[in-house]
């Protein structure tokens, strides 16, 4: 999907959990005009396992393994993780946003799924 969306000089956008950054495809994307999206709504591994599975150090890694790749290519693609704030993770914010940095994330996004008082 990358290539045939990026071979014309096209803007391609998706969104991931992040659990298929594999080497592999994350080579598909070094250097291609992409923004990969990935939603992990946790700070830490309990946190996300909390709301999915086992996989939170295997993400962070790839995560940092991929934005190390893309220095050689002029930092393509952007990388934009996202936290979907909840009663439940509300305390995780403030970590979840130094590790970001720490990792060398673009941007993140923090969003609701509703408004609360």
């Amino acid at each position: 999907m990358v290539e045939l969306a990026t071979d014309t000089e096209r803007h391609f956008e998706f969104t991931s959990n992040g659990q298929t950054l594999s080497a592999k495809n994350r080579a598909r994307m070094l250097g291609r005009s992409v923004l990969v999206h990935i939603s992990i709504d946790a700070a830490s591994a309990a946190g996300y396992n909390r709301y999915r599975d086992h996989s939170f150090d295997m993400i962070i890694d790839n995560l940092r393994a991929f934005v190390r790749e893309r220095e050689a290519f002029n930092g393509k693609p952007e990388i934009f993780v996202s936290f979907i704030v909840m009663c439940s993770n509300v305390e995780e914010a403030g970590p979840f946003l130094r590790l970001m940095k720490d990792v060398g994330i673009d941007n993140v996004s923090f969003r609701t799924l509703y408004l609360e008082d």
